[in-house]
């Protein structure tokens, strides 16, 4: 089973268990006079929030959604215990769709994020700027090199729709979201250690995607969450680069 058919699968399965929540909760579901008026906002149509943050692993899947990548683009195989993503949440939007005066379980996600991915390589290499393709930028060196990390920072625009079956007790909710998430690439960087300490930065976009677009799934039960991305569009520029695309998981910390 390759990796797009497990996250269909995942969203599959995670909207029949938000059915399933959903008709629990309509048996157990408490009466508005039940909850703290300290709690009103619960009601409130625009519901903002601030300081989330995701961290997760990356890594990078071939065309045809494999971990295993096609020999001619091994030099793309990774570390991946030193290859991660981390997301700051500048603003989170909810706009609740489960009618006025209702507690919104339901409701269309976005806002704005700072995106940033790492990925470090096994293979030793440096990259030059300004070059055609990925591919021409690679100078393969003799040098042993301690860290070798390909990063790149986006401003990330989430498109989801989100449920959360007890908003008022956080601590025994299950929520489920899932959507597009759209990254404008910013800046992209190269940086290489050597064994002798010696350290070099490049600067340049390496025929990164400028437009990443990626499916999102995030799931949790109280105070425990994960997340998965899945890259809708290749890390590089078509046929500027490796035909590989991103794949991210992790965990998140809510505010």
């Amino acid at each position: 089973m390759n990796i797009k058919n497990i996250f269909l699968f995942l969203l599959c399965f995670s909207f029949l268990n938000l059915l399933a929540q959903e008709d629990e909760n309509e048996e157990t579901i408490l009466n508005f006079e039940d909850i703290d008026p300290k709690n009103s906002k619960l009601k409130k149509t625009f519901q903002f929030s601030f300081g989330a943050l995701d961290y997760g692993f990356s890594t990078l899947l071939s065309d045809e959604g494999s971990f295993n990548l096609p020999d001619e683009i091994s030099f793309m195989d990774l570390r991946f215990w030193r290859s991660g993503s981390v997301s700051f949440h500048l603003v989170d939007i909810m706009l609740g769709l489960s009618g006025k005066d209702k507690i919104q379980k339901l409701g269309l996600h976005s806002g704005i994020r700072l995106y940033g991915v790492y990925y470090s390589f096994e293979n030793d290499f440096t990259l030059a700027d300004e070059q055609e393709t990925f591919e021409s930028a690679i100078t393969f060196v003799p040098e042993e090199i301690k860290k070798h990390r390909l990063m790149s920072t986006y401003l990330a625009v989430p498109l989801m729709l989100e449920y959360n079956s007890k908003p008022w007790d956080k601590n025994n909710s299950f929520k489920l979201g899932f959507g597009y998430v759209y990254n404008f690439r910013l800046y992209s960087n190269s940086k290489l250690k050597y064994e002798n300490k010696e350290k070099m930065k490049v600067w340049d976009d390496f025929n990164l995607n400028p437009n990443l677009g990626m499916a999102e799934l995030r799931i949790g039960y109280g105070p425990i969450a994960i997340y998965v991305q899945y890259g809708l569009d290749g890390l590089f520029v078509e046929e500027k680069g490796p035909n590989v695309v991103p794949f991210n998981f992790g965990f998140i910390t809510t505010n």
